[in-house]
């Protein structure tokens, strides 16, 4: 399960939606998760799921009760994981907490190990501020704590840094370094709807996420995926296309109903049934049709 639990985030990183938002829309974001809302979820789908990703395309540290979801979650048998940018000032108390809570695994993203390298992509990013958070992290989680991975994404401005990684992360105490490319086309774009044309071709599924994960937003709504209708989810609530919705129902009976049923139908079938209204009408996974006009969402529409 992705958890959607802070849908906010101080950082305005270029190819994220966070990136684009304007004052009036990043006060518009939903509120955080609440640990009501995350109890329902783990309640539903503990012993049927072994992991939750507890982060979309927010700053889940931003979520005051993100340490307490950690240890609900974890004593109900299921693993956690978060990345994070790690951009704040943390006292030892609340990076303790974190290392103690029963977190598996955290991933801090960077891209650079230098002040003059991290903040030309993590905009109001500060190097100082990770540099401290992941030095003491490292040395209160130990070797009992979670596992600390530094998520290098590798640019052109930072490319002459990524040979040193191994030897920086095995200063810092850092289980492992993940170096991966940098993408400069913004998420929305990548993911921007087409004509419905049924991909052809390829592997089936075309989609692996109706048959194995779920996306679920800060207020318990049930969703494909964290790729598709960003704008929507975050900037026109009204406008969602939720597949259910666990205060409601449950993740059991979602995963049965008729819009699940339609997504494994339209991704494991180039014949495409009707989609009008669904989650993945028009997705660029499904459809290999030209690219429709871009709707752009904002606090007042």
């Amino acid at each position: 399960m992705k958890v959607d639990v802070a849908p906010s985030c101080q950082l305005s990183c270029p190819v994220c939606i966070h990136g684009s938002l304007s004052r009036d829309q990043k006060k518009s974001l939903p509120a955080s998760m609440t640990i009501e809302t995350f109890r329902t979820l783990v309640d539903q789908v503990k012993g049927h799921s072994h992991v939750m990703s507890l982060y979309n395309l927010g700053e889940p540290l931003m979520n005051r009760d993100l340490v307490e979801m950690i240890r609900y979650a974890s004593a109900a048998n299921i693993n956690t994981y978060v990345t994070s940018n790690f951009s704040f000032s943390l006292s030892d108390e609340r990076l303790r907490e974190l290392a103690t809570s029963g977190l598996t695994a955290i991933l801090v993203a960077v891209d650079g190990i230098s002040s003059e390298t991290f903040g030309k992509h993590r905009i109001r990013g500060r190097w100082d501020l990770v540099d401290s958070n992941l030095r003491r992290f490292a040395a209160l989680a130990g070797k009992s704590g979670p596992r600390l991975i530094l998520q290098y994404i590798c640019f052109d401005h930072n490319e002459h840094e990524w040979p040193k990684i191994e030897s920086f992360c095995k200063e810092m105490g850092i289980d492992a370094p993940l170096v991966i490319d940098g993408a400069t086309t913004p998420w929305v774009e990548d993911f921007q709807p087409r004509h419905t044309m049924p991909r052809k071709g390829g592997k089936l599924p075309l989609c692996g996420w109706p048959y194995f994960s779920a996306l679920v937003s800060p207020d318990g709504l049930l969703f494909g995926c964290c790729h598709y209708r960003m704008e929507e989810n975050y900037l026109a609530l009204d406008r969602r296309r939720a597949m259910g919705d666990i205060r409601t129902s449950t993740v059991k009976n979602i995963y049965r109903s008729e819009p699940y049923r339609l997504a494994r139908s339209l991704a494991s079938k180039p014949t495409a049934p009707e989609q009008k209204g669904h989650f993945c009408e028009s997705c660029p996974v499904l459809n290999d049709g030209p690219h429709l006009p871009r709707e752009t969402f904002s606090p007042d529409n």
